[in-house]
């Protein structure tokens, strides 16, 4: 997943934020990475302040509906209601976005999560084209995370047969 972001911040997008479904429907922001090093304190912060579920988010509707999510335009205005508290809405400030794409996450009919795409260039707006790129990430990303999932679920699996055969 953090390689996902990496290569999608060198040509697609100048940010971008990996969330993934844990258990009990818990979100965690698990990587935030941005094209330009200078803001690296802004992506410490969106990854580490923690989500409001009962104030609108940008990825929530993603995550709700299981559908993506393309906002051609971001008004100064939209970005600060999603912001949800005062360090983020500093961070995202800084950042300056104004397009994003959401996709969630989706593997064999389960949710795991959802990955962002910011563009902070008025020259690079986000259109169809760009959501079915982004779609295409999120398939990928998706089948990373259920297969290592399963790797460690067969790897306790393999722990508890060894014990119980020892």
């Amino acid at each position: 997943l953090t390689s996902i972001a990496r290569l999608s911040v060198c040509d697609f997008a100048d940010l971008c934020i990996v969330d993934v479904v844990e258990e009990g429907n818990e979100i965690r922001r698990l990587r935030t990475v941005s094209r330009d090093p200078a803001l690296e304190w802004a992506c410490d912060i969106l990854t580490a302040v923690p989500f409001d579920r009962t104030r609108p988010h940008l990825g929530f509707s993603a995550l709700e509906t299981r559908q993506p999510v393309l906002m051609e335009r971001l008004s100064a205005e939209t970005v600060a209601t999603y912001a949800q508290h005062e360090d983020r809405r500093r961070a995202l400030s800084a950042i300056n976005p104004r397009s994003a794409i959401v996709v969630p996450l989706l593997a064999r009919g389960q949710l795991l999560g959802a990955l962002g795409f910011v563009s902070s260039s008025e020259e690079r707006l986000y259109g169809p084209r760009d959501l079915q790129l982004a779609e295409a990430l999120g398939v990928r990303a998706a089948a990373a995370i259920d297969n290592a999932r399963l790797y460690r679920s067969a790897q306790r699996a393999i722990r508890a047969r060894d014990e119980v055969l020892g």
